[in-house]
């Protein structure tokens, strides 16, 4: 039997609910959320790997392929 056979929130190899959450989440305020289509949010986190990304998007800021830019 493999180790996700018979979880609640993951069937098989596909997220079986709409969202896995905490129980305090509220969208750009508290907790945490991870979505079936691959969306997340965190209020923040620590990597000790690399972090891939096509984008990354701040207020401010946003930092591509084609570059660097700053918002002001």
């Amino acid at each position: 039997m493999g180790l996700l056979a018979g979880n609640p929130v993951v069937g098989g190899t596909v997220l079986e609910r709409a969202a896995v959450e905490s129980p305090d989440f509220v969208t750009g305020v508290s907790g945490w959320a991870i979505n079936q289509d691959g969306t997340v949010e965190f209020n923040s986190g620590t990597f000790r790997g690399t972090i891939t990304a096509g984008q990354f998007q701040g207020i401010d800021f946003v930092i591509n392929q084609q570059g660097i830019f700053f918002y002001g």
